[in-house]
């Protein structure tokens, strides 16, 4: 059973993710993981709310206080002063599958690329590699953006993905996972099932859908 977090390291090592989970050779007890990702979803709708998308979810970033509460760090790469769509239902028959409440990557996008173009360059070119490839939804990493603006993309959506792959690595799953995401899904919805925590595993299949409308 790992759920007793040994953290105390030495001073000059910041206690992590990263540094529990290398202590644990088989993933962490499955207790402390609903602990945490109820933590980080938490964390999410707080900042989401406030218009705070953190945009480089993963282990390294997220620390421990003490050995049942997280501190969510380095928002160096975090887009701010994202705001929800502040009319949340214009049409009087809204798909039900949307979500008025999502970030619109492409008004963003699309705002950078028509202001001064040579001074917004650099600052495009980073908006679109922004984060860390391993940790990164799948349509982040093709290139895609204006497609995916004109699609609708929502930017806290990366955020949910993130917190999906900090589950399966909390598990004891090596990322990136050489199989695909998608290939072991079954198996960690049967681990928290087995674990009495079937809800659980709903909830990291919903956060690592593919399809990003789905997610």
């Amino acid at each position: 059973n790992n759920i007793n977090i040994n953290i105390n390291k030495n001073e000059n090592n910041i206690n992590n993710i990263n540094n529990i989970k290398e202590e644990c050779e088989y993933g962490l007890d499955l207790d402390v993981i609903e602990n945490f990702t109820c933590q980080l979803l938490s964390f999410l709708s707080f900042n989401h709310s406030r218009g705070i998308i953190h945009a480089d979810l993963k282990p390294a970033n997220i620390l421990l206080r003490d050995s049942s509460t997280l501190v969510l760090a380095d928002f160096g790469l975090s887009y701010f002063n994202v705001l929800p769509n502040p009319n949340p239902n214009p049409n009087p028959n809204p798909n039900p599958n949307s979500n008025p409440n999502s970030f619109d990557w492409f008004k963003i996008w699309s705002k950078l690329k028509s202001d001064d173009k040579e001074y917004n360059k650099n600052t495009i070119t980073k908006l679109e590699g922004r984060g860390s490839p391993d940790w990164n939804p799948p349509e982040y990493n093709n290139g895609r953006f204006e497609e995916l603006g004109k699609e609708g993309y929502k930017l806290d959506r990366k955020d949910v993905w993130g917190v999906g792959m900090v589950v399966l690595y909390m598990m004891g799953w090596e990322i990136p996972v050489k199989r695909g995401v998608g290939a072991i899904l079954d198996e960690v919805e049967m681990k928290w099932k087995e674990g009495g925590k079937e809800w659980m595993g709903k909830v990291v299949r919903m956060m690592l859908e593919e399809d990003w409308r789905k997610r």
